[in-house]
């Protein structure tokens, strides 16, 4: 998924984009101030050259063109700065696109995201197109790896997008990585909230930067078996069902 996209699970059913590599920022100042240097000692060679004659003059210019090279290694430094501020810009992803997409498109922290691997197949969505999208009743939810199986768009047509999407749930911890359409694997992070009782489900991002308190997929109820999770949201008419490896 893309910078809208890991499970626009976040942005679209679930809004689920999410990954991008992290970058981390050159050290520019060190060029920049060798580049200092060098034009100093471009600004001696210049004044040896006029106190000392024909032969001060060409030191002179030997220092100036060293002053210049070494104004041009601060130039370089500083395009480094630039380069590592892209590269911590990531790339853009949307692990369950549109309705479902999550929009991860941050750098992931590998020290504080969870990062799984993609084990699922290929889905594409499908649509119940005079049918309300249902309410979920709650239950236990089982601790494990599930895949997403299917995605229903209720009351619409379906788009016929591909979307392939591996979670692991830990008790409350929730992480995910996958992709919708032929987009790269997005990673992130979620705290999940369920009442067994009620069926509420709030899924609210902690990891990257990019899904920090967004909701994936603005899913809002679930009903749960032993191996099945359906999970809803009913602000976007869809449905995902998380099935148990």
């Amino acid at each position: 998924m893309s910078q809208r996209s890991l499970i626009r699970l976040v942005a679209p059913v679930l809004c689920f984009t999410f990954i991008a590599a992290c970058g981390s920022s050159s050290p520019a100042p060190k060029a920049d101030a060798s580049g200092g240097a060098g034009s100093a000692a471009g600004a001696g060679g210049g004044a040896a050259g006029a106190d000392g004659g024909a032969a001060g003059s060409t030191a002179g210019a030997g220092g100036g063109t060293a002053g210049a090279g070494g104004g041009t290694a601060g130039a370089g430094g500083g395009t480094a700065g630039t380069s590592g501020s892209d590269a911590g810009a990531g790339a853009g992803g949307s692990p369950v696109d549109g309705a479902t997409d999550v929009g991860v498109d941050a750098g992931v922290d590998a020290g504080t995201c969870p990062m799984i691997a993609n084990v699922a197949t290929t889905i594409l969505d499908t649509a119940m197109l005079t049918t309300a999208v249902p309410v979920g009743t709650g239950g236990a939810i089982s601790d494990g790896t599930y895949t997403m199986t299917a995605l229903i768009n209720y009351q619409s047509s379906a788009s016929g997008k591909a979307h392939s999407y591996t979670f692991n749930i830990a008790g409350t911890l929730f992480a995910l990585t996958g992709h919708d359409k032929t987009d790269p694997d997005q990673s992130a992070g979620f705290t999940m909230t369920a009442n067994p009782l009620t069926g509420a489900l709030a899924i609210v991002g902690f990891c990257p930067a990019s899904v920090v308190g967004q909701h994936l997929g603005n899913l809002d109820s679930y009903t749960a078996t032993a191996t099945v999770i359906h999970a809803y949201s009913s602000s976007k008419n869809q449905e995902i069902v998380l099935t148990k490896q």
